[in-house]
């Protein structure tokens, strides 16, 4: 491990040639998701298995059958749950973790007994405005526009590790070239959005969640899969024109992403219950047009490359929020305003 006060990145960012309009050569920030939560914080509350410590009610409580509070800390403003572990935000920018540490997932030492089961501080350097979580590891966005991931990544044959060179017990910076503006976990993915309203994803790519990694090579024993999935790499759109995002989001094994100019959803990923919203149930490993079924599209069929979701539903409506869960999306959407005729 490095010496203390020496800073840890991930492997260096995988090179994709990607052509930016000549209106965006510009550095300035060109996306900025609203991020803000509740605007004034509040305690955390805990129901459930509490068998690895996930309630953060201490080592003695297996089980809370009704909502208990966490004490000792009535300044929270985010939360993220992860399979055995969640992560709090609080309203200063700080980063608290409990639960199951097995895979590095709560980004601190929990040597000592019992220290997993009660939220404690994960230490990062500089002020946190987003959490999220999957099965086995946390990311956390800084004001910067750093971000920070720990844990590890699984897939069907077990443990990946969060970078290629494995599980990361501590917070590691995973791209450190970037400035981005917002992340999303799935299961076993993250999803990162630039300021320049590119997506960036890495992790596991077994049901086309990654938007950029081809079916023949998502197996983790052909040559350089581990480097090539767990290195952030750049989603591609295979569309005639560049599309700049404003938005992202991510369910269990799947992805979705706003286009900034239409409002046009675009889904990868999982689509065995329609979560996507396109036709066909079969895994989607590109890009494509959601239709609003998860991927919403119409189809069962897995999506390995983003689609644009489409639907009657949607049309004259904005999408302001996305949500994924295992076998479903909900999408929160808002009218257009209405275009009233008027005289004088």
């Amino acid at each position: 491990p490095p010496r203390r006060g020496t800073k840890r990145t991930a492997t260096p960012v995988q090179e994709e040639e990607v052509h930016e309009p000549k209106q965006m050569k510009k550095k300035e920030k060109i996306v900025e998701p609203d991020l803000r939560g509740i605007m004034t914080p509040g305690v955390a509350l805990t129901f459930g298995q509490g068998d690895v410590g996930q309630l953060g009610l201490g080592e003695d409580v297996m089980e809370k059958t009704r909502p208990a509070v966490i004490p000792g800390h009535n300044d929270i403003v985010a939360i993220a749950a992860g399979g055995m572990h969640n992560v709090c935000l609080t309203m200063s920018g700080k980063v608290l973790t409990f639960g199951c540490n097995d895979e590095g997932a709560l980004g601190r030492d929990t040597s000592v007994e019992g220290s997993e089961t009660t939220p404690r501080l994960v230490e990062l350097d500089g002020t946190v405005v987003q959490v999220t979580a999957g099965d086995s590891h946390s990311a956390a966005l800084l004001d910067d526009g750093r971000v920070f991931a720990w844990g590890s990544f699984r897939d069907s044959h077990g443990g990946m590790g969060l970078t290629p060179r494995g599980k990361e017990s501590l917070p590691i910076e995973v791209l450190p070239t970037v400035k981005i503006v917002k992340i999303a976990s799935g299961a076993d993915h993250l999803v990162m959005l630039t300021d320049r309203g590119r997506v960036y994803t890495c992790g596991c790519a077994e049901q086309g969640q990654l938007g950029r990694i081809p079916p023949r090579s998502v197996d983790r024993h052909s040559r350089n899969a581990l480097l090539h999935v767990l290195t952030p790499g750049l989603v591609g759109f295979k569309v005639s024109r560049n599309l700049v995002f404003d938005d992202i989001w991510a369910g269990q094994y799947c992805t979705l992403t706003r286009d900034r100019k239409t409002g046009d959803i675009w889904a990868f990923g999982l689509n065995n219950y329609h979560q996507i919203g396109l036709k066909d149930t079969v895994p989607y490993f590109q890009p494509n047009l959601s239709k609003t079924n998860q991927l919403g599209t119409g189809n069962e069929d897995d999506v390995d490359t983003p689609v644009l979701i489409k639907s009657k539903q949607l049309e004259g409506k904005n999408v302001v929020r996305v949500s994924g869960g295992g076998q479903h999306t909900i999408i929160l959407a808002q009218s257009h305003p209405s275009k009233e005729k008027t005289t004088g």
